[in-house]
C-alpha cells in the first residue's frame, strides 16, 4: 500500500529520539495501545529497529509491538533474536501479489503471524479470521487517513467513490 516506503534508497534518516517523541506524543493524543512497524524492510535497520523498540518498553511498558518483516521466521531468529525478544508478534513473509488472501493485517496469504509473547495472546486472537474489517479510516484536522492492508482494488474503489462525492484526493502513497 505504502509504495513510498519500497525504495530503500528514497528515504531520510530520522534521530531515535524524534521518532520516539512522535510516537510517544501520537499516544497521548489517541486511544492507542501499541505499535506496529512497517517498512520497506525495518530488519535491514537491525540497530536502530532494536534502538527504538527498546525504547517503546521503556517509555510506553504496557505497549504493544508488531513488526513486519518481507523475511522467514528462520532468518529473523538466527539474525536478530534479540529483537525479536523485545516484540510481541512479527509478521512474517515477503508480500506475494498473485497470493491474494482475505485474512486480515496480511497483504498475501504466504504471510504468517507469529506471537513471540503471552500478553498479546487476547489481541491476536481473531488474527486467523477474515471477517474483521481490512482498513482502518480516520480523520486529522484537514486529513483523512487510512491504515491496514486493502485488498486489490480498494483504494481505487475509495478514491471513485469519495470523487462521485465531490472529494478530491491530493498526495497518495499508494500511487506513487
Amino acid at each position: 500500500m505504502s509504495k513510498d516506503t519500497w525504495d530503500p534508497d528514497a528515504g531520510r534518516s530520522i534521530a531515535i529520539d524524534a521518532l520516539l517523541c512522535t510516537i510517544i506524543g501520537a499516544r497521548n493524543s489517541a486511544d492507542l495501545t501499541g505499535v506496529t512497524i512497517t517498512g520497506g524492510e525495518p530488519f535491514d535497520q537491525g540497530a536502530g529497529l532494536e534502538a527504538i523498540v527498546a525504547r517503546i518498553h521503556e517509555e510506553w511498558p504496557e505497549a504493544d509491538i508488531l513488526v513486519y518483516s518481507g523475511y522467514s521466521l528462520t532468518r529473523l531468529q538466527t539474525d536478530h533474536p534479540e529483537i525479536l525478544s523485545l516484540i510481541d508478534a512479527v509478521m512474517t513473509g515477503p508480500y506475494v501479489e498473485r497470493r491474494e488472501t482475505e485474512l486480515i493485517w496480511r497483504g498475501s496469504a504466504n504471510q504468517e503471524l507469529t506471537l513471540l509473547s503471552d500478553r498479546v495472546a487476547d489481541l491476536y486472537q481473531n488474527a486467523e479470521s477474515s471477517c474483521l474489517p481490512r482498513l482502518q479510516v480516520g480523520v486529522d484536522d484537514d486529513a483523512v487517513w487510512i491504515a491496514g492492508i486493502p485488498r486489490r482494488g480498494d483504494l481505487d474503489r475509495i478514491r471513485q467513490a469519495a470523487e462521485i462525492k465531490g472529494l478530491v484526493f491530493g498526495d497518495v502513497s499508494w500511487n506513487l
